[in-house]
C-alpha cells in the first residue's frame, strides 16, 4: 500500500513538472511572437485625451450660481440659474464630452498687442479722419462690431460692403481689423441683432439685460450662423489687413427657465460652441478666431472641454471683461486663463466697466496701468481690446477713466507676452 501511495505521489510530481515545462515554453513562444510583431509593425501607443482639471478655486462651484452668469458685454448680471434649480448631470456615456480631433495646423496671422473696439452702432462713423484719431503709438488695429442682421440682409443674401470699406481704410493706415460678429444685444431700443427671418421665437428671444439673444443651440440658428461665418471666411480670410474674427461671450443672457423651454442642455450648448468655433477655424485658416468665454449655464467646467477641443485648431480664448474685483469672474472664469496659458492664444477686453472698476471698499478707481498689469500678469493675455469710451457714467465717483487715459499705458507697453 505504502509503495502505491509513493508511486501515485511521484506521478503527480512528474505531471506537474511536465505541465510547468510546457507552460514556460508557451510563455516563451508568446513572447517571441510579440517581439516579432513589434519588429514588423512598430509600437503603437493608444491614449485617451483628457481635459485638464479646473483649478481649486474653479472647482468650488462648477455650476453657475444665482446671479453669476455675468453678461460681460455691458456689465449686467444674468440670473439664468435660479435658486434651487437642478444641476445637470456630468458627462456620461450618454452625454460624453467632445473628443479631441486631429489638429488643423496652419500658420495664422499673429499681430498681438493693443486694439481699439468700436461698437456696432458707431461703425458707420469710421472715416479716414476718425481712424487717424485712433491710430496712436502702440495701437495695432481696430476690433469693429457688426450685427449679424446688418451682414445678412435676407436669408442667404449677404452685404459685406461695410467690412470691405473698413479694411480699405485701415489698410491705408497700416492697421489691422478684427471683425466682431454680434448675435446678442443689450438694449431693446435697437432691433434684434439676428437677421429678420430669424427674429422671434424660437430663434431669437428677449434677454435679461433688455436686448435679444440668438438661441445658438437651435439647429436652424446654428446652421445659418455657420453659413455666414463660412461666407465671411471665403471673402476676407486672404486679406492681409484682416487679423481675425471674434464671437460673442458664452453667457446667453437668458434665464434658465427660458433656455430649458427652448431645448437647452449644457451638453448641446457645449457641442454647438465647439462646432461653430471649429467651423470658423477651418474657414479662416490664415486668421485668428477669437472666442469670448465667461459662463456656461449648468456646467461651468465645459468651458475647459471647449477650449481643449478647439485649441488644436488654433482658436484664441479670452473674455469680455477685465474686472479684477469681480468675485464671479475670479472664481469661475479667470482660472481658465492660467489653466490654458501656453496652450492657446489668450486675450482680454477692456470694456466700459473696466474703465470704472473701483478698488474694493473704496471710491478709488483702478488706474489704466493697474488694469493693464492685471491683464498681462494675471490673465497672461497676448491681445487686449480697449473700448473706445469717451464719456463718464452718471452717479459714479469723480475720476472715472476714459480711453484717453489708456493711451499712455498703450504707448509705454506696445509689446507684451509675446511668443
Amino acid at each position: 500500500m505504502w509503495r502505491m501511495v509513493r508511486r501515485m505521489s511521484y506521478e503527480r510530481i512528474c505531471k506537474r513538472a511536465v505541465f510547468k515545462e510546457y507552460s514556460m515554453k508557451l510563455k516563451f513562444v508568446a513572447l517571441g511572437i510579440g517581439l516579432l510583431l513589434i519588429a514588423i509593425f512598430g509600437v503603437v501607443e493608444i491614449s485617451t485625451p483628457s481635459v485638464p482639471p479646473l483649478s481649486p478655486d474653479a472647482q468650488k462651484d462648477s455650476t453657475t450660481s444665482p446671479g453669476e452668469n455675468f453678461s460681460g458685454d455691458n456689465g449686467s448680471m444674468d440670473t439664468s440659474t435660479s435658486p434651487g434649480a437642478a444641476v445637470p448631470p456630468a458627462a456620461t456615456s450618454e452625454n460624453p464630452p467632445p473628443s479631441i480631433t486631429p489638429p488643423y495646423t496652419t500658420v495664422r496671422k499673429y499681430h498681438p498687442g493693443h486694439y481699439v473696439t468700436i461698437e456696432s452702432g458707431k461703425n458707420t462713423d469710421l472715416t479716414d479722419a476718425f481712424i487717424t484719431v485712433l491710430k496712436k503709438p502702440g495701437v495695432v488695429g481696430l476690433q469693429v462690431r457688426y450685427t449679424w442682421r446688418e451682414l445678412e440682409i435676407s436669408k442667404g443674401v449677404y452685404d459685406f460692403s461695410k467690412i470691405q470699406k473698413h479694411l480699405d481704410l485701415l489698410s491705408k493706415q497700416d492697421m489691422k481689423l478684427v471683425v466682431f460678429l454680434e448675435d446678442k444685444s443689450f438694449s431693446g431700443a435697437l432691433p434684434p441683432p439676428t437677421p429678420e427671418y430669424l427674429q422671434g421665437t424660437p430663434y431669437t428671444l428677449p434677454n435679461i439685460p433688455g436686448g435679444y439673444s440668438a438661441v445658438r443651440w437651435n439647429p436652424v440658428v446654428r446652421a445659418q450662423f455657420k453659413a455666414v461665418v463660412k461666407e465671411l471666411g471665403k471673402n476676407f480670410d486672404g486679406n492681409p489687413t484682416l487679423e481675425g474674427i471674434s464671437f460673442q461671450e458664452s453667457a446667453t443672457g437668458l434665464t434658465s427657465s427660458v433656455m430649458n423651454a427652448n431645448g437647452y442642455t449644457p451638453e448641446i450648448y457645449r457641442d454647438t460652441l465647439i462646432d461653430t468655433l471649429q467651423t470658423a477655424a477651418i474657414n479662416f485658416p490664415n486668421s485668428q478666431v477669437f472666442w469670448y468665454m465667461n459662463f456656461l449655464t449648468g456646467h461651468q467646467s465645459y468651458i475647459a472641454d471647449i477650449a481643449t477641443a478647439v485649441a488644436p485648431y488654433g482658436v484664441a480664448m479670452g473674455g469680455p471683461d477685465i474686472l479684477p474685483e469681480s468675485a464671479s469672474l475670479k472664481r469661475l472664469a479667470y482660472p481658465f486663463y492660467g489653466q490654458f496659458k501656453g496652450k492657446i492664444t489668450l486675450f482680454g477686453s477692456m470694456q466700459n466697466d473696466s474703465y470704472r472698476e473701483l478698488h474694493a471698499g473704496t471710491t478709488n478707481y483702478w488706474t489704466m496701468n493697474e488694469m493693464f498689469l492685471f491683464a498681462r500678469d494675471n490673465l497672461h493675455v497676448n491681445y487686449i481690446f480697449w473700448n473706445y469710451k469717451m464719456w463718464v457714467t452718471a452717479g459714479m465717483p469723480t475720476g472715472e477713466n476714459k480711453w484717453t487715459d489708456a493711451l499712455p499705458v498703450i504707448k509705454a507697453n506696445p509689446a507684451f507676452n509675446t511668443r
